[in-house]
């Protein structure tokens, strides 16, 4: 095998190397992603029924109506977020 040969050789291996680690990277971001969206989720989950609750007050039925819509959006970013596209 000659030098010229050799050198293509560790070329496309790097190459290799390259391309699975970025694959890596990527994926570890994703997994990261979803697992922030699976707890947005939840804590609004948490919110939504908390703030059902105090819209019958005087004092918070605006925060408590405004708090609830932003967290239905959210969730509903959150859920477009995790579900992959078909």
């Amino acid at each position: 095998m000659t030098e010229e040969e050799q050198a293509e050789k560790w070329k496309g291996l790097m190459r290799g190397q390259v391309m699975s680690a970025t694959v890596n990277k990527f994926s570890v971001i994703l997994r990261l992603l979803d697992q922030k969206a699976q707890v947005m989720i939840f804590l609004n989950s948490i919110i939504v029924p908390v703030c059902i609750n105090s819209i019958g007050k005087d004092g918070l039925r605006d925060a408590a109506i405004i708090s609830v819509v932003t967290a239905v959006l959210s969730i509903l970013a959150a859920m477009i977020c995790i579900y992959p596209k078909r």
